[in-house]
């Protein structure tokens, strides 16, 4: 069940997605955007035998993908793996994207592997919103589950 009360169980509605990282309490975010992904495209290289080029496949890739949520703390794993992404090497991490229905059961879960935050940007609120956080992440491989 949804409820907007303080310390609930559940995220307000306009949160649906829970973020787990490192198998801690979720994150709460209200979007999760720019998941693309290319097929593994072919690519032609000479035959030494001087037959048809033959065609390999290419590794598939995957576009970043933004978490945006209404700021709430510095205190959050996930800002301070952000802080910490800063620095070489990065931590990667595999993270799992849970799609909540109004009654916070788990309708879909992107799972993505190898993980790291590249780009952590912060907006102003206005007098009715509050100032917003997207998280920017890039990742190896993912796995999506219902």
């Amino acid at each position: 069940m949804t409820s907007t009360t303080p310390g609930s169980e559940y995220p307000p509605p306009a949160f649906r997605f829970a973020v787990r990282f490192h198998d801690d309490r979720p994150a709460y975010f209200r979007e999760f955007s720019g998941l693309d992904g290319e097929a593994a495209g072919p690519t032609e290289y000479r035959s030494h035998h001087g037959d048809r080029p033959p065609k390999v496949p290419n590794l598939p890739r995957f576009g970043n993908v933004t978490l945006h949520r209404g700021i709430v703390g510095s205190d959050s794993k996930l800002l301070k793996w952000c802080e910490q992404a800063r620095t070489v090497p990065v931590e990667r991490s595999t993270l799992t994207v849970q799609l909540l229905n109004e009654s916070g059961a788990i309708t879909t879960v992107w799972t993505l592997r190898n993980a790291w935050p590249t780009k952590l940007v912060v907006t102003d609120g206005t007098e009715n919103e509050r100032a917003i956080e997207a998280m920017e992440l890039s990742f190896e491989s993912i796995t999506v589950s219902q």
